[in-house]
């Protein structure tokens, strides 16, 4: 349709407003399916974790050289995703905030330095 008078500019407006509705509504729909795979890799890190730090010490022989060496390959491929330990509203308590505040700066850290301090957030 033309765009002629108030009439069209304001169809024009409408069309804007709607069209903007609809792609937040999609990116909404990918941030909270990206927070629920995170949710997921996040539970799945503590799993692993807690099984390197608990898995049975008192084992002899080359079982437990082959398991040490399992565990310390699991850790190695944790800290290369930058996987340590990641903070959660349920392992923080009344801190989440301030750790997670914590983790965003070490995690920042090393990129920020190379920047000479200053970088785009979507750069990081």
């Amino acid at each position: 349709m033309p765009v002629v008078g108030v009439a069209g500019i304001l169809r024009k407006e409408q069309q804007l407003w709607e069209d903007t509705d609809k792609s937040l509504q999609d990116a909404f729909q990918d941030l909270n399916a990206l927070m629920s795979k995170a949710k997921e890799m996040v539970m799945l890190a503590e799993k692993m974790r807690s099984k390197l730090l608990s898995g049975p010490s008192n084992q002899v022989g080359g079982a437990n050289d082959e398991e040490t060496a399992t565990k310390e390959e699991m850790q190695d491929w944790l800290l290369s995703v930058g996987i340590v330990s990641p903070v959660t509203k349920e392992s923080a308590g009344a801190f989440y905030h301030q750790q997670l505040s914590r983790q965003l700066a070490e995690f920042v850290k090393m990129p920020l330095e190379r920047a000479a301090g200053m970088m785009n957030l979507i750069d990081i």
